[in-house]
C-alpha cells in the first residue's frame, strides 16, 4: 500500500476489498471495478471505463486487482479519511448505515432512516426528506456519499432530520461508543 496509511485508512481499505471482492476470489476482476466504479460516481461506467481503470492500476499486469493494487486505487479515488475529514465515529456511523456495504448512502437508503418511525419518534415525510437529503448531497446524484456524511450525520443527532431520523443517529452514536470501550 503506497505511501504512509493510518491503521485505521488500511483497515478501510481493506473492508472495501472484501465487500468488493464479491466472488471471494481475493481479486478484483473488471466486473467488480465496474461496480466500485458506478458506486463511487454515481453514474453507470461501461466495461470499457473498468478495463481502463483496472489496466492502470494494475501493477502486476495480470488483469485483476490484489488488495494493495486495490489501496492505490482506493486513494486515487479519494476515499480516505484524511481526505474526507471523517473522525472514525463517523465513519462507523455510515458502515451502520450503509445496509448494503457500498460506502455511499442511496437515496433508499436514506429514505427509510428519515422516514423511520418509533414509538414517540416520528419519521419525516417522503416529500421533506426528499428536500433533506437534497441540502447534504452537494453534487446532487442523489446519494451521500463519505465526503457529504459528517455533515448529514451531525444535522440528524442535532434532530434537524425528524425525532425519528435522530433516535436512529443516537442509538448508532451509542454503538460506535460501546464497541470504542471494548
Amino acid at each position: 500500500m503506497a505511501g504512509r496509511t493510518t491503521f485505521g485508512e488500511r483497515q478501510k481499505i481493506v473492508d472495501a476489498f472484501m465487500r468488493f471482492d464479491t466472488d471471494s476470489s481475493g481479486s478484483l476482476e473488471h466486473e467488480e471495478v465496474l461496480h466500485i466504479l458506478t458506486r463511487a460516481t454515481g453514474k453507470q461506467m461501461s466495461v470499457d471505463e473498468a478495463k481502463r481503470f483496472l489496466k492502470r492500476f494494475d501493477a502486476n499486469m495480470d488483469g485483476k486487482l490484489n488488495v494493495i493494487e486495490f489501496a492505490d486505487a482506493f486513494k486515487a479515488m479519494g476515499a480516505t479519511e484524511s481526505k474526507t475529514k471523517m473522525k472514525m465515529s463517523e465513519w462507523k456511523a455510515l458502515k451502520e448505515f450503509d445496509k448494503d456495504g457500498s460506502g455511499v448512502l442511496e437515496r433508499e437508503e436514506l429514505m427509510q432512516i428519515l422516514t423511520h418511525s418509533s414509538g414517540k419518534a416520528k419519521g419525516m415525510s417522503n416529500e421533506d426528506a426528499r428536500e433533506f437529503i437534497d441540502l447534504f448531497d452537494e453534487d446532487q446524484n442523489g446519494n451521500i456519499d463519505a465526503s457529504e456524511f459528517a455533515k448529514f450525520y451531525h444535522s440528524l443527532l442535532g434532530g434537524d432530520g425528524g425525532s425519528g431520523a435522530q433516535a436512529r443517529a443516537k442509538e448508532v452514536e451509542a454503538k460506535g461508543k460501546k464497541g470504542k470501550k471494548k
